[in-house]
């Protein structure tokens, strides 16, 4: 997958995300549905927090080649590196406070609008 082709498909997920938790009620967007879980903010929070420093460095391939030199073997499928991401989820790493949620002290308005300005 081209690095054009990533950017797309993030600013097409952020899209469907963005549109999803509009639906969500003022009420229950903050409100976690059970003890332990995240609410709907947190969790979109979340993957705003993950994917951030990709924007970062697909704006920036000379970062990418100083920091990673170039690949040593060909490209992934999709559903590989699917596959491979979800294998390492289960083994938090110690940077996972980077995206956890902890502001949640704004309206929902407030919320979508402080995304929308960084997109």
């Amino acid at each position: 997958m081209t690095q054009k082709k990533i950017i797309e498909k993030l600013h097409t997920a952020f899209a469907e995300v963005e549109t999803a938790a509009g639906l969500v009620p003022e009420a229950n967007f903050f409100q976690r549905p059970v003890s332990g879980k995240w609410s709907v903010a947190e969790n979109v929070e979340h993957l705003f927090l993950a994917v951030k420093p990709l924007v970062g460095l697909f704006g920036k391939p000379e970062v990418m080649l100083a920091n990673w030199g170039k690949s040593n073997r060909p490209s992934g499928s999709y559903d590989k590196v699917v596959a491979t991401y979800l294998e390492k989820v289960g083994n938090v790493g110690v940077n996972a406070f980077i995206t956890s949620p902890d502001n949640m002290s704004t309206s929902k308005l407030e919320f979508v609008e402080n995304l929308q300005a960084w997109q």
